[in-house]
């Protein structure tokens, strides 16, 4: 190989030296953070249990206005909490690399296995946040048997009725709907009755609770799309699937930095090991409140 490298496929063989377009390395194709970046994200420095408070009774029942003059009011112990404990574990890995490798590559091996690694952490955290939504979803708010029935009135109709549904149960509107990369494409195919596209495929900024501004691919009924591989990736894969209508300030990202290892002469000289350490947790709040699911049951 190296010997083909020097030479040019006519004259002057083996006097050329190689030119190597290291620039152009192609790594795995991996998407990134996307609905992870929408949520809460705490920063988080050990992997101690956390306790976050919570209500589970008010006094809805104590208030009442007075029926007759002198009438005493209610007296009950009716105000209850409790705690939700989260508890981070580590997202973790090894790669047994040769020495050769690590002496000899150019770019250098470590750091394009330190950046593999860093782009299969950030979907994993993508499809912890996405599963945590989903569990906390519970059963779909609106199921459309098939593909058939996932028409444009239908899919408004859907995220609009989760929609409320969360605004109903949290008091708060739901801002962010997240589907999967082919389910937006089926949206952008959406045409009114002079073919205009309902969806149009054009990049906006929405103010995404807790987050900020964050860029879009588009809207559904006023809320941000979120478009993630957390939900299933291709065409035609993994029914039942999932469209998430959730208020992103009530899910929490509990998140540490990344600890990157290189362990040398660990069982010989003739391998060494590169790793990474990160701890996480997700938690929804108001889980059973802040986010509805829209299901496709079957293609």
């Amino acid at each position: 190989e190296h010997n083909r490298a020097l030479s040019t496929g006519v004259g002057g063989a083996g006097i050329v030296p190689p030119r190597w377009l290291i620039e152009e390395y192609e790594a795995i194709a991996r998407q990134g953070r996307v609905v992870a970046e929408m949520v809460r994200r705490i920063e988080i420095t050990n992997p101690s249990p956390m306790t976050l408070q919570r209500q589970t009774a008010g006094t809805d029942g104590v208030l009442a206005q007075q029926a007759t003059e002198n009438t005493h009011p209610s007296e009950t112990d009716a105000f209850a909490t409790t705690v939700d404990v989260v508890t981070p574990k580590p997202v973790s890995g090894i790669q047994v690399v040769s020495r050769q490798m690590i002496d000899m590559t150019n770019p250098a091996a470590d750091a394009l296995i330190f950046g593999d690694m860093l782009s299969v952490y950030n979907r994993k955290i993508e499809d912890s946040v996405t599963a945590a939504l989903v569990t906390a979803a519970g059963t779909a708010t609106v199921a459309l048997a098939t593909e058939a029935a996932f028409t444009a009135a239908a899919a408004e109709d859907a995220i609009t009725d989760a929609a409320i549904a969360v605004w109903n149960a949290r008091k708060l509107p739901a801002d962010v709907v997240a589907m999967r990369t082919s389910r937006w494409g089926r949206f952008m195919k959406f045409r009114d009755t002079a073919g205009r596209r309902l969806y149009p495929a054009e990049g906006e900024m929405v103010n995404i609770s807790g987050r900020g501004s964050i860029t879009v691919p588009g809207t559904v009924g006023g809320l941000g799309v979120g478009v993630t591989d957390g939900l299933g990736i291709g065409a035609g894969t993994g029914y039942p699937e999932s469209i998430l209508v959730f208020r992103s300030a009530d899910t929490i990202l509990f998140e540490g930095n990344m600890l990157r290892f290189r362990y040398e002469e660990v069982a010989g000289p003739e391998s060494v090991k590169l790793g990474v350490w990160a701890y996480s947790a997700v938690i929804v709040r108001q889980a059973a409140n802040s986010v509805r699911r829209v299901q496709i049951t079957a293609a």
